[in-house]
């Protein structure tokens, strides 16, 4: 199945981007290039796969409430930098691939 035209935005584990937490939903830490937060009718443990991107995503998240747009996704980021990494992409539009 291939969802078109989704938004997906980023976050990393600091306090502005998780507050108060750097555990995924899945009760997992999040990895980069692996975690990936879903809309809540995609079940935690679904692999995907974004266009442009080379690797499979874990859906191990979920989006903040407060963030309850239809259609996002949100990509995790780690490392140094991460927090401006994830700020300076922004918000993209993308084809998200569901693998099972």
């Amino acid at each position: 199945m291939i969802i078109t035209n989704v938004i997906l935005s980023f976050y990393c584990a600091c306090s502005a981007c998780t507050p108060g937490r750097n555990i995924t939903a899945s009760g997992d830490r999040p990895v980069e290039g692996m975690t990936i937060a879903a809309p809540r009718w995609v079940p935690l443990g679904t692999k995907v796969q974004i266009t442009g991107l080379p690797w499979t995503f874990v859906v191990q998240d979920r989006l903040a409430r407060k963030k309850k747009l239809d259609g996002r996704w949100d990509l995790f980021l780690s490392g140094p930098g991460a927090h401006h990494r994830a700020r300076q992409m922004g918000l993209q539009r993308v084809d998200v691939r569901i693998l099972k």
